[in-house]
């Protein structure tokens, strides 16, 4: 189980560093908020999922 939570904490940090970095971009900022919902969204979506998920394989695919 500690496995299983490590690399979904790991997957977790990769996806929230990619918000992070997308929010971060003057392309981004530039956008309205419509928009950069739509963009951050499909990554809330994998949040959410993961969250959700009790097997290792699928995290694995994000915590790499």
């Amino acid at each position: 189980i500690k496995c299983i939570e490590d690399e979904k904490s790991k997957a977790l940090a990769n996806i929230e560093n990619a918000i992070t970095d997308l929010k971060g971009k003057e392309e981004f900022k530039s956008l309205d908020s419509d928009k950069q919902t739509l963009i951050i969204q499909p990554f809330q979506e994998e949040v959410k999922k993961l969250n959700d998920t009790k097997y290792i394989a699928p995290l694995y695919v994000f915590s790499r």
